[in-house]
């Protein structure tokens, strides 16, 4: 008769069945795998990427939650007997993007916005509750703009809808010394949803950007917002 479980021998490292063992007194099944009394998963294969969790008893073989197809996705608890599920989170996350500009990207933003934040979807707004702006000063000499020129932020492209009217002033993004600038969105008492519907959020200038011949001042900007399903 087979026995269901065999025990390894803490003088050789085999078991009755003959099965090599790098380690003693592991408990294994008569295929060769180590059950949850003896240490280990008592399952013969993983699923990659999936979490392993307790078995339905203190000894059953471990259970595994596969993973999720959609980003973003949760565990959720369906009670102290059931393994959670992945679900699309109920409540809304803050989430942080951070983009750092080359001096390219910056001198270019007269004509050609940055994307801070990717188009999140239909039926979906970028909701910006803050953003940060840095300007990285090289030490050498400043961008330039003219008259009154600065950074603002809109969905889409710069003839989209504006959320930022300044999100770092003229004489903040002209200066010859690194500067910081922090505000909240711009009020709105009512626009046309198709204007920030599924609508990525870009950073531009006001005017051309010039300057700099040393080519080593940089932007970093820190945008905080949450996606609303609308």
């Amino acid at each position: 008769t087979i026995p269901s479980m065999v025990i390894i021998n803490a003088t050789n490292g085999c078991s009755t069945t003959g099965l090599p063992e790098p380690r003693s007194g592991i408990l294994i099944d008569t295929a060769g795998t180590a059950i949850v009394a003896g240490g280990g998963t008592g399952l013969t294969t993983l699923t990659a990427y999936a979490i392993l969790v307790g078995g339905t008893t203190a000894t059953a073989s471990l259970q595994q939650i596969l993973p999720s197809s959609t980003a973003g996705d949760v565990l959720t608890s369906n009670g102290a007997t059931a393994l959670p599920v992945w679900s699309a989170p109920t409540a809304q996350i803050i989430q942080t993007a951070t983009v750092a500009l080359t001096n390219a990207e910056v001198k270019g933003l007269g004509t050609t916005p940055i994307t801070l934040v990717a188009a999140p979807g239909s039926g979906k707004v970028i909701n910006v509750l803050n953003c940060f702006v840095k300007l990285n000063y090289g030490g050498n000499d400043p961008f330039t703009m003219t008259g009154t020129d600065h950074i603002e932020l809109f969905y889409t492209n710069s003839s989209g809808q504006k959320i930022y009217t300044a999100a770092m002033s003229h004489s903040a993004f002209t200066s010859s010394q690194s500067k910081a600038a922090w505000a909240g969105p711009d009020a709105q008492t009512g626009i046309n949803f198709s204007g920030c519907d599924n609508a990525p959020v870009v950073i531009w200038a006001t005017g051309a950007v010039a300057g700099n011949a040393s080519n080593d001042n940089t932007l970093t900007v820190v945008i905080t917002y949450e996606v609303l399903t609308i």
